[in-house]
């Protein structure tokens, strides 16, 4: 088995199914991360764009509720 953090040379790797991820994690993920694998390019590409319609649809809720607990 190949260590992960060897592979990528860094020492914090976390690795995430994206099909079990909520909204902003993936958002996150997608915008920031590294996939590992996929199989097919198109689906790959179908699902990071379903992904990113999710996330705008629900960022105005998440930024009124950091702005309601944060007071910024």
């Amino acid at each position: 088995m190949v260590d992960l953090s060897d592979l990528f040379q860094k020492e914090n790797i976390d690795v995430v199914s994206l099909n079990d991820a909520y909204p902003l994690l993936a958002h996150r993920i997608l915008k920031n991360g590294q996939s590992l694998y996929y199989s097919n390019i198109k689906e790959q590409k179908e699902y990071e764009d379903k992904v990113i319609g999710e996330y705008l649809d629900w960022e105005p809720s998440l930024k009124e509720q950091t702005k309601l607990l944060f007071g910024n």
